[in-house]
């Protein structure tokens, strides 16, 4: 268990999902806030609503920018390897 807890990229994703962790939840304490005192938009209203599920639109589509990103990635890599066995 040692070897896990001491491995430098089992570190490094720790620290990464700590960070993205910090920041989603920076976000959705303050959306709210942000969208009434700085865009007079009130919760509950048609704005609100859009805004809301524009940002939670931007997430899934990212998370699927980095799925297609690394599946093609691992595509190409393994196509590029196969293609010089022959």
């Amino acid at each position: 268990m040692t070897r896990v807890f001491t491995n430098p990229i089992i570190i490094t994703l720790a620290v990464a999902e700590f960070c993205t962790g910090f920041v989603r939840q920076g976000l959705m304490v303050w959306f709210v806030p942000l969208l009434t005192e700085v865009h007079r938009i009130q919760a509950g209203s048609f704005l609100f609503s859009v805004a809301t599920i524009g940002i939670t639109v931007a997430w899934i589509l990212d998370g699927v920018r980095y799925l297609a990103s690394g599946l093609t990635g691992f595509l190409l890599g393994h196509f590029l390897e196969r293609k010089g066995d022959g």
